[in-house]
C-alpha cells in the first residue's frame, strides 16, 4: 500500500451551517483515466446564494479552477462517466440544475440543464437534501426531499440514451434525509435514508440538551425498473427512544457501498436501549432483497467518521478518520491490524473523507482519491491511496 502526500486542494470553502463539508453523502471527487476532479463551495453575498467551484489536480500539490456557477446553500454532488463528462448537480435560483461537460486540452465547455421533478426552494428554509448517482453506463439519478410530516423522496432518472427525464415520488409519513442513491442496470434501483424530524413527529418529547430533531431510524427502498414500476421499502430500522434511554440515534450518514453482487453495506451510528445508551459504530450488510446478512461493530479506533473501499480484487478496507486503514477481508467485516496515514497533523473533520467510488462514476481501481474538510471547513486537503 502506498499513501500519497498530503495536498491542499483550496483555504476558502463555505464552512456555515450548510457549508461544504455538511451532509457527507454528496460526491465531491472523482477520477477520470488519468485525471482527478473536486467540486466545492465558496461563499457568495448570503449564505444561499453560494458559488460552485470545480478543480483539476494537474500535479502533485496544484490546483487549478475550471469552471464555476451559481448555485444554493448545499453542496453540490460531482459525478463522472465513462466516456469522461463530468456532471455537477446542484440548486441554481431555487431549482434543481445540473451542469454538464468534458474537459479536454483546450476549453471545459459546459451545458446547464434544468432537473425536472424536483423540490423547489422557495424560502430561506427550505433544503432540498439532495442526492445523486451514476450508472457505469452514464444513467443519472437524482433525489430531493419534500416536506417533513407527510413527505416525500421525488426521484428523477436520465437515461445515458435518452434525452427524457423518468420522474417520481415516494410518499412517506415522516421525512429521510441524507441519502445514497445507486442507480443500477435495466433502470433498477436501490435508496438508502436515514429518519430526521422533530421529536414530537415520534411521540416523544425532546430529551434537555439533544437537538431539535433526531435521527432514530434507517430505510431502505427498491424499485426493478423506475419506469414501470413503483418504488418498494425493503428495509426498515428504527431505535426508539424509552425514559430511561431517551436520546436515541440511528444516522446512516457515515457511508452506503452496494457490490457487484448486490450486497449493500451501510456504516451507521446507534445509541439507545438496544446498546444500553453507549454510542456505536457499525456496519450493516444486506441483500439485494433487503435481508439482514451480518450487523457488527467497527474497530474501537476508526473515528468518528469512517468509508468502505473496496479494490478490483474484492478485498475490502475501511478507511478510519482517526488515520487508520483498516483490512476488512473479502467479506467486509474480518478487520486486520490497521495501516497508519500520515495526515500531516492534519484532523479529518465533519463530514469526513469523501472518495472517488463507483457510486460517483470512478471505476473501481487499486488507486483510491480522498479528500476531506479541516480547519473548520474551510480548508479541504487531499491524497491518494495505491493499493
Amino acid at each position: 500500500m502506498k499513501i500519497s502526500p498530503v495536498e491542499r486542494i483550496t483555504t476558502n470553502a463555505s464552512d456555515d451551517s450548510c457549508g461544504s463539508s455538511w451532509g457527507g453523502h454528496q460526491g465531491r471527487i472523482v477520477r477520470t483515466s488519468n485525471n482527478v476532479y473536486a467540486a466545492y463551495t465558496v461563499p457568495g453575498k448570503t449564505p444561499y446564494k453560494k458559488q460552485w467551484q470545480l478543480k483539476h489536480r494537474i500535479a502533485a500539490d496544484r490546483w487549478e479552477v475550471i469552471y464555476k456557477a451559481a448555485t444554493g446553500r448545499e453542496p453540490v454532488h460531482l459525478l463522472t462517466g465513462q466516456d469522461g463528462c463530468l456532471h455537477v448537480v446542484g440548486w441554481s435560483k431555487g431549482l434543481a440544475s445540473i451542469w454538464t461537460g468534458k474537459p479536454s486540452s483546450e476549453i471545459f465547455q459546459v451545458k446547464k440543464r434544468p432537473i425536472p421533478g424536483m423540490v423547489k426552494i422557495c424560502n430561506k428554509e427550505s433544503v432540498p437534501y439532495s442526492a445523486a448517482g451514476i450508472t457505469p453506463d452514464g444513467d443519472l439519478f437524482v433525489l430531493s426531499t419534500e416536506g417533513e410530516a407527510p413527505s416525500k423522496l421525488l426521484w428523477a432518472l436520465l437515461p445515458s440514451n435518452s434525452k427524457k427525464w423518468i420522474t417520481g415520488k415516494i410518499h412517506l409519513d415522516l421525512r429521510f434525509c441524507y441519502a445514497y442513491v445507486f442507480p443500477r442496470r435495466n433502470r433498477s434501483a436501490y435508496l438508502i435514508a436515514s429518519r430526521d424530524v422533530k421529536w414530537h413527529q415520534i411521540s416523544f418529547q425532546q430529551p434537555i440538551g439533544a437537538l431539535n430533531y433526531t435521527f432514530n431510524a434507517i430505510g431502505a427502498w427498491f424499485s426493478d425498473n423506475v419506469e414501470t414500476k413503483p418504488f418498494k421499502s425493503i428495509f426498515f430500522m428504527e431505535e426508539k427512544p424509552t425514559i430511561e434511554h431517551p436520546n436515541v440515534l440511528l444516522n446512516a450518514q457515515t457511508d452506503v457501498y452496494i457490490d457487484d453482487n448486490d450486497r449493500t453495506f451501510i456504516l451507521y451510528r446507534r445509541q439507545g436501549v438496544s446498546t444500553q445508551g453507549a454510542l456505536e459504530k457499525r456496519m450493516l450488510c444486506l441483500s439485494s432483497k433487503g435481508e439482514t446478512l451480518y450487523d457488527v461493530e467497527l474497530p474501537e479506533n476508526t473515528g468518528d467518521f469512517s468509508r468502505l473501499i473496496q479494490i478490483p480484487s474484492g478485498s475490502f478496507y475501511l478507511l478510519g478518520s482517526s488515520g487508520f486503514i483498516f483490512p476488512a477481508g473479502k467479506d467486509g467485516k474480518t478487520f486486520g491490524q490497521p495501516y497508519k496515514i500520515d495526515l500531516d497533523g492534519c484532523l479529518v473533520e465533519y463530514s469526513g473523507y469523501s472518495i472517488s467510488s463507483p457510486r460517483t462514476g470512478t471505476s473501481r481501481t487499486n488507486i483510491v482519491d480522498v479528500m476531506f474538510p479541516t480547519e473548520g471547513g474551510k480548508i479541504w486537503r487531499y491524497f491518494n491511496i495505491e493499493f
